[in-house]
């Protein structure tokens, strides 16, 4: 059985495992230091985004297009 199913599974009983909810919780809690290098890489490159935001825009929306059709 492959690790992702293993976590479905998990989470439709609605039981993780005791070190599963830790980590996931430690992850959640400090989400926003993840986040910190690529918000500063935006604002570093910003003025280059705002002069090709097209090619971005495309990246976001098929990215998204792409995810969801993949989560059907």
């Amino acid at each position: 059985m492959a690790p992702c199913s293993c976590c479905w599974a998990c989470l439709l009983y609605g039981r993780l495992p005791q070190a599963l909810e830790q980590t996931s919780q430690t992850l959640l809690q400090n989400m926003m230091l993840l986040f910190i290098p690529t918000i500063s890489g935006v604002m570093l490159h910003f003025d280059r985004i705002a002069k090709e935001w097209q090619p971005f825009l495309v990246a976001g929306v098929a990215g998204a297009a792409i995810t969801f059709w993949s989560l059907r």
